[in-house]
């Protein structure tokens, strides 16, 4: 078992902060509460993790797991907080990827399939959840699609090359 970094163990106090109240119908939240559970989470995930993209991208990846494991699911604003947090992962380590930070285009292709599952799950548009992070939604909206397309296309090609490999 990997030992609890010093990111998870300050996660860890803020517990109570991250696990918010319980409610019952998040379905029935009016999406203006939707969406500001998770700007919340997203700037909260900025705020507590993206120092540590800049030192150790693996430390960035620990602390936005940390986060997204803190919220748990007892909450039933927990999934709109996860997805805010999940966002962030993906938005902070694709920024560093362009600036070819190491292990940073790991941790985007980490956190996109990841975020587009939860976003999925929960109905939220591409146009809604782009401003809940602060920039330019059309270039990071493409930059979403063209990661998409290029790990499909890694799949693609594991398969054709576990195929050929089974063959022989």
């Amino acid at each position: 078992m990997k030992p609890i970094s010093l990111a998870q163990r300050l996660l860890m106090l803020s517990f109570p902060i991250l696990a918010g109240g319980f409610s019952a119908h998040a379905a029935t939240l009016p999406e203006r509460t939707k969406m500001s559970l998770i700007g919340a989470a997203a700037a909260s995930a900025q705020q507590r993790c993206y120092e540590f993209m800049h030192e150790d991208a693996d430390e960035y990846v620990s602390c936005i797991d940390a986060l997204d494991n803190a919220v748990g699911a007892r909450s039933a604003n927990a999934s709109y907080r996860r997805l805010g947090i999940n966002y962030f992962g993906w938005v902070g380590a694709n920024n560093s990827a362009r600036l070819s930070l190491p292990g940073a285009e790991a941790a985007a292709q980490h956190y996109l399939p990841r975020f587009r599952k939860q976003q999925r799950q929960l109905g939220i548009a591409d146009a809604a959840l782009c401003p809940s992070v602060a920039g330019d939604c059309r270039t990071r909206l493409a930059q979403i699609k063209a990661m998409e397309l290029e790990i499909s296309q890694l799949a693609a090609s594991r398969r054709v090359l576990t195929k050929q490999a089974n063959r022989r």
